[in-house]
């Protein structure tokens, strides 16, 4: 087992087994120092422990000393970070006034290449040598002042020399992160802490098992910073960060977090408590990630292999089952599982409509005019529904082996997923036509249901899973919480054919758990239903309110289900972490505007108020071809 070592930062412990930090970064022009003061309090009394400030030039570093002392005026003495980029000179000013440095080894050196395609063993070494010239200086300063420092990668600023050799992949950003360690261990620095980082939870998730294991393997254990960048607002933001930062700490790693929200930075705290408050129980990274010798690779994506079962499983998007059994399907109803009524009675579906509507022993009152399909208990189905085409049967395993000759087509079999024993997998195994609901247990659910899909493969079963479980939530933000965190996990370690959430709690309207499925199958990248937006949390670079930008972008693009459009506030991180994007929205400079397709630079220079309006004709203009 790995546990990372416990360092001080400020008048924090962080590591070990200290309780997880939790931390912001102010939005705020640095220069404006009372505004800057005023976000930096209003971050700390909503219970954040540390601030990152950004940190452009030496104008900032002046600016960031007169922060701190006006802070630890008014009794504010939590840690501040300085967050640096593109000038070592600039992190060795900051380094002796603030607590904590974040460099970028991305971009903190290292300029265009513009030597060979490809890198050498001797290009790369001569380029290794000058990042340990350079950074020396920082180390000797920062011992004397006694600060940290953060080694900060992102996926979107990978070095070309580590894109050269690695291409745009977690290794890449491991190797990146490890370059840097190497030189800070060596020189005895031991005040680290490191972070990797992506708006793609699946590429976050598996670059930070593969740095732990890294690190295992070197002998490295300092403390890591977990976030997922650009994640975006409201709901989806929060989901993505709570899928990658959530699975992580379920899996051992992370020391402190930061939730990044397109939102007042002080919005992200709440978050940030939850997540910890219900996974960061700081348990120790497992065997399974760092010896790789469990029975699925936690370092890449891999779908676990099941056969279809009409639309479920085999190459079919994960499908989503809704309703508690306690509701008739009327209109109403069908409403909130995404169904419109249209002209004459018919019925329409939204993009996100579930796929089966679980009506326990109900009936239907009305005549449906579409073909919805419906599952109800075992006994009611096969007195009232067996003959229907669109109506499937909900049936206990116990009770599948005596009544299979009574089931033809698609059926449902329930199981506790910690009540599995073997005869469930004698009846399970040479079926070919039904699809399994593994009901999760209310503890260790991701862990319990590894263990139950590591059984499936020993006896070879290529059913179809449903993952379900019934949370019992105080409000929303729990369940959204939770259940990203379990199902998104599992979504992305390559299990699950459909998802089915419950909530005990009456005031959770069905409507909303549906939205929250699809939404959490939207963030794992297993299923589009929307349009997709990568948008940065904002920093003292974003030259635009970013906010309201993103809501009037939001609001122009809604209707282009399946794209994705990155909108970034700088080019220090923009056009990197919307490089899976289809078309980006980028801050070029006071007031002005890039517009991006893919990788591209398409229209630069565009006064902000026509922006939307530009983005919205690329994007017309692209798609019609």
């Amino acid at each position: 087992m790995f546990q990372s070592k416990k360092i001080q930062i400020g008048n924090i412990e962080l590591g070990g087994d200290s309780p997880i930090v939790l931390q912001s970064m102010t939005s705020t022009d640095t220069n404006n120092i009372e505004a800057t003061v005023e976000e930096c309090i209003r971050i700390f009394n909503a219970g954040g422990q540390m601030v990152r400030i950004t940190t452009q030039s030496l104008k900032e570093v002046i600016s960031l000393k007169k922060i701190r002392e006006e802070l630890h005026k008014r009794n504010y003495t939590q840690p501040l970070v300085a967050d640096v980029h593109f000038l070592p000179k600039v992190a060795e000013e900051a380094a002796k006034i603030v607590e904590k440095v974040r460099i970028n080894p991305g971009n903190y050196l290292e300029r265009k290449y513009e030597g060979s395609l490809k890198f050498s063993v001797q290009e790369q070494r001569l380029q290794a040598g000058k990042i340990r010239e350079r950074l020396v200086p920082l180390i000797r300063i920062c011992m004397e002042h006694n600060t940290a420092i953060r080694i900060g990668v992102n996926h979107g600023s990978l070095s070309e020399r580590m894109m050269n050799w690695y291409g745009d992949t977690p290794q890449g950003m491991v190797e990146s992160a490890l370059e840097f360690i190497r030189i800070f261990d060596k020189e005895n620095f031991q005040k680290l802490v490191i972070s990797i980082k992506s708006s793609n939870t699946r590429t976050m998730v598996f670059a930070n098992r593969l740095l732990m294991k890294r690190m295992y393997e070197e002998g490295f254990s300092y403390p890591v910073h977990l976030g997922v960048t650009e994640a975006g607002d409201a709901e989806d933001g929060r989901i993505k960060s709570t899928i990658g930062i959530g699975g992580l700490l379920f899996d051992g790693i992370g020391d402190t977090i930061r939730v990044s929200l397109t939102e007042d930075p002080e919005k992200e705290i709440p978050v940030a408590k939850q997540i910890v408050n219900t996974f960061g129980n700081r348990a120790r990274t497992p065997e399974y990630i760092l010896k790789q010798d469990h029975f699925f690779n936690p370092f890449e994506y891999n779908k676990r292999l099941s056969l279809p079962t009409e639309s479920i499983g085999g190459k079919n998007v994960p499908v989503v089952i809704a309703g508690s059994g306690n509701e008739e399907p009327t209109m109403e109803y069908l409403s909130e599982m995404g169904y419109l009524t249209v002209d004459k009675g018919n019925i329409e579906s939204l993009p996100q409509a579930a796929n089966f509507i679980f009506i326990g022993n109900n009936h239907s009152s009305c005549e449906l005019k579409a073909p919805i399909n419906l599952i109800s208990d075992f006994n009611d189905w096969r007195e009232k529904y067996s003959k229907l085409k669109n109506h499937f049967p909900l049936i206990e395993w116990k009770d599948y082996g005596l009544r299979i000759n009574d089931i033809f087509g698609l059926n449902f079999i329930a199981v506790d997923v910690q009540e599995t024993p073997i005869k469930f997998y004698e009846i399970i195994e040479n079926d070919l036509y039904a699809s399994l609901i593994i009901r999760l247990s209310s503890e260790s659910t991701i862990q319990h249901a590894r263990e139950f899909f590591r059984k499936l493969g020993k006896i070879g079963c290529l059913l179809p899973v449903i993952l379900y479980k019934k949370f019992n939530s105080k409000n929303k933000e729990e369940l959204l919480i939770k259940a990203a965190t379990e199902f998104g996990s599992l979504l992305n370690d390559g299990y699950g054919d459909g998802l089915w959430i419950e909530d005990e709690n009456p005031e959770i309207p069905d409507s909303f758990i549906r939205e929250l499925s699809f939404n959490i199958l939207q963030a794992t990248g297993t299923r589009i239903t929307k349009t997709e937006y990568i948008s940065c949390p904002s920093c003292g670079r974003t030259l635009f309110k970013i906010q309201d930008i993103l809501k009037k972008i939001k609001d122009a693009t809604s209707e282009f289900k399946g794209l994705k459009i990155g909108v970034m506030g700088c080019i220090v991180n923009g056009p990197g972490e919307m490089a899976d994007a289809d078309f980006g929205y980028v801050g070029a400079g006071p007031g002005l505007v890039t517009l991006y397709k893919g990788r591209e630079a398409v229209k630069k220079n565009i006064p902000e108020e026509k922006a939307v309006e530009e983005l919205v004709m690329l994007i017309r203009n692209s798609t019609s071809k």
